[in-house]
């Protein structure tokens, strides 16, 4: 099976924080090597999930259009700045050019950054 699954919108969980998927602009889905589709609620909590298990490199990452008008290929899209997304990581995707936003790979190595710096005791 490939492409993302259905998702039950205000009942299923975000794989990551448990924070029920709602807002239709930010979702993700992910699905592993072995084929299974996993949910979340930000770009955000989907990429730190993979990073975090060596047994779940994405085979696929379908993300929202901001619009909420349909799913879009993580690896084709470009992820722009917005001031809130669900759990601030502050990423939302759109189709698009390489002139607008960043690329998934660029993404991924901003918000590990970032966690770094939440985890990061203060100084």
């Amino acid at each position: 099976m490939t492409g993302p699954g259905p998702v039950a919108w205000d009942r299923d969980e975000c794989e990551r924080c448990r924070m029920v998927l709602s807002d239709r602009s930010f979702a993700t889905q992910l699905r592993s090597q072995d084929g299974r589709l996993h949910r979340f609620d930000d770009v955000g909590c989907a990429l730190l999930w993979a990073h975090e298990r060596a047994d779940a490199a994405p085979r696929e990452i379908w993300v929202r259009d901001l619009d909420a008008s349909g799913w879009l290929d993580a690896r084709e899209a470009r992820f722009v700045e917005v001031r809130q997304s669900p759990m601030g990581y502050g990423y939302g995707a759109r189709p698009g050019s390489a002139d607008e936003g960043v690329g998934l790979e660029t993404l991924r190595q901003q918000i590990l950054a970032r966690e770094d710096e939440r985890r990061s005791p203060p100084r």
